[in-house]
């Protein structure tokens, strides 16, 4: 994989704001803008998506897709599941399951990180997960 920060770099400098033409979707680059986006959702909306690359089956189903006042009632209740001490219990089994998914990487000389380490769920037994947290593995069949 090629350095990126140059054409962050690139972006920032020269492009803090681009529209996409293809999509229409506004590229912000500069982290002060984006924090002032973030802050005023009746102006930047996330609810058509909000990456480049964003699919109809995830647009209006995640956090990152729905915008206030729906987001913060679902963040409320997302957060609750996120404390420090239930974060810190399960570390160890993560960090184990992420180092074994990268050694295999290793061993193949390359994959899809996101695919391979972000598709972790809690149906493997070294991800860290009680039997009454289980859920389906992402893409998989149901």
């Amino acid at each position: 994989m090629q350095d990126p920060y140059p054409t962050y770099r690139e972006m920032r400098d020269g492009h803090p704001a681009y529209c996409m033409p293809e999509t229409g979707f506004w590229l912000i680059t500069r982290f002060e803008d984006v924090s002032r986006a973030l802050a005023d959702p009746t102006t930047f909306s996330s609810s058509r998506g909000n990456s480049t690359v964003d699919t109809p089956v995830r647009v209006g189903k995640t956090l990152g897709t729905i915008d206030p006042p729906r987001h913060d009632e679902l963040r409320r209740i997302v957060l609750k599941g996120f404390t420090p001490s239930r974060i810190e219990a399960v570390q160890p089994s993560l960090r184990e399951h992420a180092r074994k998914v990268i050694a295999e990487l290793r061993s193949r000389g390359g994959g899809d990180l996101v695919a391979d380490l972000g598709g972790l769920s809690c149906t493997e037994p070294s991800a860290g997960c009680s039997a009454s947290t289980t859920k389906p593995r992402l893409g998989a069949a149901n």
